[in-house]
């Protein structure tokens, strides 16, 4: 049976749909995605057969050339106004959207008063294929990787975020805690130039066993960058996703946003947070702290994260 998975953006929404593109083809399907152009190459790491690219102002010649393959199933796990326009456009045995939880996450913001169902986002798209595929299909546990039993350990550190508010600024000060540790081999630094704070010690950070490829990289090549290390370390972005797709142990600071948003959640991640009353103040992360302390990330320590990476990596008690 051919499937269709409509997830247009963002590029760490893409990357959480990886369960669902295995689940679907472990079932014996051939897997097609439709994403906005500028995410084609990142979706193609996720094992699909076939990409089909939105480019600007194109809904409608994308809608045409779906329109001449017979699908069995179209699933949306966008489930906004233009993926719900390409689903209804196109014949298939078997329509579904998957369910979001944007008002809860709303009045969370607002209220601070959560009445969502606390469900993972990826359990939710894995969630849309009920009636698609068998239920065996469906019922993969999401555990808590494991750190490699290696004599050494290779660490990435994806720093920085779009939003100002999601990026911890102890970094550099975290770089050269870890570089100290004997048990650690290498450390590899990415993250996006324009989305690193100017004058960040980050920025300067190398020699030694430290690699710095911050700008360096593009998005493909942090998804492969990240599959070849032990452990990951970095904000709520992309990178921590490409960890999640790659089994690979994830360390992520969260501050304006939480876990109740469903994208970063344990056991799959080991999350550093301070628990504030002003929490969570933004639903994708925001430019400026509304009270003007940036508690929630300054108050989380490179000297405190250092210690519990430190045990993680020996077998201890590190991960939360």
């Amino acid at each position: 049976m051919k499937v269709l998975l409509i997830r247009l953006s963002s590029a760490g929404d893409i990357l959480a749909a990886h369960k669902t593109v295995k689940a679907l083809k472990d079932a014996g399907c051939e897997v097609h995605m439709a994403v906005k152009a500028q995410f084609a190459d990142l979706a193609g790491q996720l094992g699909a057969d076939k990409i089909f690219r939105l480019q600007k102002g194109g809904l409608g010649a994308l809608i045409k050339e779906l329109h001449e393959i017979k699908y069995g199933a179209v699933i949306d796990i966008q489930n906004n106004p233009k993926s719900g326009a390409i689903a209804s456009a196109l014949k298939a045995d078997i329509k579904k959207t998957y369910s979001k939880d944007i008002i809860a996450r709303r009045v969370f913001v607002l209220f601070k008063l959560y009445f969502g169902k606390n469900t993972p986002v990826a359990r939710r798209y894995l969630n849309a294929l009920k009636g698609v595929i068998p239920d065996k299909y469906l019922n993969g546990a999401f555990l808590a990787p494991r750190v490699k039993k290696k004599d050494k350990i290779k660490v990435l550190i994806h720093t920085g975020a779009r939003w100002p508010l999601k990026r911890w600024p102890y970094y550099g000060s975290l770089v050269k805690l870890l570089a100290m540790d004997k048990k650690i081999s290498s450390i590899t630094i990415t993250g996006v130039k324009d989305e690193v704070a100017k004058n960040d010690p980050i920025l300067y950070i190398k020699g030694g066993k430290i690699k710095n490829l911050i700008g360096k990289t593009s998005l493909v090549q942090m998804v492969r960058e990240t599959g070849k290390t032990d452990l990951f370390i970095g904000n709520d972005t992309v990178a921590a996703h490409a960890a999640a797709m790659n089994g690979i142990p994830a360390f992520i600071f969260l501050g304006p946003t939480v876990s109740e948003f469903g994208f970063i959640t344990r056991p799959v991640f080991s999350i550093f947070q301070r628990s504030l009353a002003c929490r969570p103040c933004s639903l994708h992360g925001g430019n400026k702290c509304p009270i003007g302390t940036f508690e929630c990330m300054k108050k989380i320590t490179a000297e405190g994260i250092s210690a519990k990476i430190s045990a993680f990596i020996r077998g201890k008690n590190g991960g939360n």
